[in-house]
């Protein structure tokens, strides 16, 4: 039968074989160290949990329920960028390519993959018509510059 319990550094619901009983290991989720207990104890089954085959190898462990989107704040970021100040939208575009990467691999819960990449999107077009707007500005300075000194002659 499996022994189940919780991390005491970080509460993580963690289980694993009755044969490791006794066993002074790190934790996989904060790599705390921690005793596995020798009878099981008395938890009721969390939904999210980690099922440890070999707590040693915190490869192995898995987490079943993947964190929560920030898809609606992404997307409020981004339109803080066009609106506020564009620092929003390059941590809008930052936090979207990490966030797209987390629900890719199945650590970030996908139902927000949306809003995400709207808000990815909209921060990409804002810095990328904030860089047009400064070539513009710049080809403008360099032929004023340039007429200025070809008028000069």
């Amino acid at each position: 039968m499996p022994i189940e319990f919780h991390c005491p550094h970080c509460d993580k619901y963690l289980k694993t074989n009755d044969d490791k009983a006794g066993m002074q290991v790190n934790c996989p989720g904060c790599s705390g160290p921690l005793t596995i207990p020798d009878a099981p104890a008395a938890v009721a089954t969390p939904a999210a949990g980690i099922f440890v085959g070999n707590v040693t190898n915190s490869v192995a462990a898995r987490a079943v329920q993947p964190a929560r989107h920030r898809g609606e704040l992404l997307l409020v970021f981004g339109l803080l960028g066009w609106f506020v100040c564009s620092i929003f939208a390059v941590v809008a575009w930052i936090m979207a390519n990490q966030d797209l990467a987390a629900m890719d691999s199945g650590q970030m819960d996908p139902s927000g993959r949306g809003l995400t990449q709207a808000g990815k999107i909209i921060g990409m077009i804002h810095l990328g018509l904030i860089a047009l707007g400064i070539m513009v500005f710049l080809l403008i300075v360099v032929f004023v510059g340039v007429a200025g000194l070809a008028g000069i002659s």
